[in-house]
């Protein structure tokens, strides 16, 4: 992939992000359709120059981007009339979210295509596929102001989410009325999630079983406030976000277990399956998302014979995401972490590498530790400012954290997987066998706790907008100064063909 077609998709996606707030409106997207096809036009006749084929390939680029956000924001919108007095049968299209005082049901009807956010009592507790029956106010979903002092735009942040146009606060008369009305691949997934998330419960203490169930299936339900926080001073909690991290130990342990055994090719097949049955065993979030485009990518490119470079395969999940649900880059910041956190570890993990290895010292530490602070430290480069603004604090003592606790993670959630499963299928020896992970777990929990404590462990402070974008600037510079030189041997390239035709 070359750096233009990166800058195409990057401008894409700025388009998606400028006008994700906005209401559909006909006469915006006329004229906006009519900017493109100009640019389209233009970009037909000035192809033979290099320079103006690739600004207007840039704006042809961010108007598609804007078009398309706002056709899928179209798309998902209803009526007014849509909104008032419910009463009626719908079916659970997502998995239940359990609340502190309610429980969280996203809905929809036979055909699947609006979706409601349903507030029920803790129980009876529902599942996914299971049609019910309530009655209730559907209401439009309003913005509010948050902690920041910011408007909130929670009616685009549900539909991003969930796709989720209105929302019944206080649903009443709930029943059950049938079950596994959903996708029976999708049931059946989610089954084998309870039962591993309640098989680990069942076989080691907390606060170990809560961190081992969020290692294997993402799930935060069970953390304590206390260890939240804890998670959040530290840096860790991506630990339990599951990413590329996680993926990467899956697809290893499948592909390389599947080949001795059975071959390449059904290797590649065990490690495609198993990453796309957890991915959905983990609900799908856009970091999960990313992450096992990038890693299927990775193993497609590698059965290819193909040479798999990081950043291209970024480029192309985001791309793919953003197909797929353009408010992403604007509302979720799972999915602007994790594609910043990849950017700092392609770009900036390798320089941290080169400055640190000047310390005398740093050479005799373990190899695994220090991929781990110089992973840390790129993530956490390009980062920081997006962390600053949207939860007004960061994690100083996250590579200490990080370079403690990453190296054990892979042992770790192999030792939960078989713990597991020797606990369905031979409960006393799950049992005995759980002891081996819950040391491992202790230890992460120790590390956990001891570094959140250490002072001046968590800088809290506000970035104001500015601050990104100057930041941002630097960032750009700093890639494209490592990046240029690929654009101007692509200049060259073609003036080259250019001329020889």
């Amino acid at each position: 992939m070359s750096i233009v077609v990166r800058l195409l998709i990057v401008v894409f996606a700025l388009g998606c992000f400028s006008v994700a707030d906005l209401e559909y409106a006909p006469g915006i997207v006329f004229l906006l359709t009519l900017l493109a096809l100009s640019f389209i036009v233009c970009l037909f006749f000035f192809w033979h120059n290099k320079l103006l084929r690739v600004v207007y390939g840039l704006f042809t680029s961010l108007l598609l981007g804007m078009l398309f956000t706002l056709c899928h924001i179209a798309r998902l919108s209803v009526a007014d009339n849509f909104y008032g007095v419910f009463e009626g049968e719908a079916i659970v299209c997502a998995s239940p979210e359990q609340k502190s005082s309610y429980q969280q049901l996203v809905v929809c009807g036979e055909k699947g295509r609006e979706k409601i956010i349903v507030r029920v009592p803790q129980y009876p507790q529902f599942n996914y596929g299971d049609k019910i029956s309530f009655s209730g106010e559907i209401e439009k979903i309003e913005p509010f102001v948050g902690d920041n002092d910011k408007i909130f735009n929670y009616p685009r942040y549900l539909m991003m989410r969930y796709k989720a146009v209105a929302i019944v606060k206080n649903a009443r008369n709930v029943e059950k009325v049938g079950e596994n009305k959903g996708n029976a691949i999708v049931a059946s997934v989610y089954k084998i999630k309870n039962v591993f998330e309640s098989t680990i419960a069942r076989t080691l203490p907390e606060p170990q079983a809560a961190l081992g169930q969020g290692l294997l299936t993402g799930t935060k339900a069970n953390f304590t406030p206390r260890f939240t926080r804890n998670l959040q001073a530290t840096g860790t909690s991506h630990i339990i976000a599951i990413s590329g991290y996680n993926v990467s130990i899956i697809l290893n342990i499948f592909f390389n277990f599947t080949k001795v055994i059975l071959g390449f090719w059904p290797a590649v097949v065990s490690g495609l399956g198993a990453v796309f049955l957890f991915t959905i065993l983990t609900g799908a979030s856009a970091s999960i998302v990313r992450a096992t485009i990038m890693g299927s990518l990775g193993l497609v490119a590698t059965v290819l014979g193909r040479q798999v470079r990081i950043e291209h395969t970024l480029f192309i999940a985001a791309f793919l995401m953003l197909l797929e649900n353009p408010l992403i880059v604007r509302f979720d910041a799972g999915f602007q972490l994790s594609f910043l956190a990849v950017l700092g570890l392609t770009y900036f993990a390798p320089w941290f590498k080169v400055f640190l290895e000047k310390i005398k010292i740093y050479k005799y530490i373990p190899f695994s530790i220090r991929e781990a602070v110089e992973a840390t430290l790129g993530a956490q480069m390009v980062a920081w400012p997006v962390i600053l603004f949207l939860f007004g604090q960061i994690s100083v003592v996250a590579p200490i954290s990080n370079a403690l606790i990453l190296p054990i993670i892979p042992l770790t959630m192999f030792l939960i997987f078989i713990a597991a499963v020797l606990a369905i299928l031979f409960p006393f020896w799950g049992t005995a066998f759980s002891i081996l992970p819950w040391s491992f777990l202790t230890i992460i929990v120790m590390i956990i706790n001891t570094t959140s404590r250490l002072p001046g462990g968590v800088a809290t402070t506000t970035v104001s907008t500015w601050w990104l974008v100057l930041w941002f600037i630097f960032i750009i510079f700093f890639v494209a100064k490592k990046e240029g030189k690929h654009l101007k041997e692509w200049f060259k390239e073609k003036k080259y063909k250019s001329k020889k035709t």
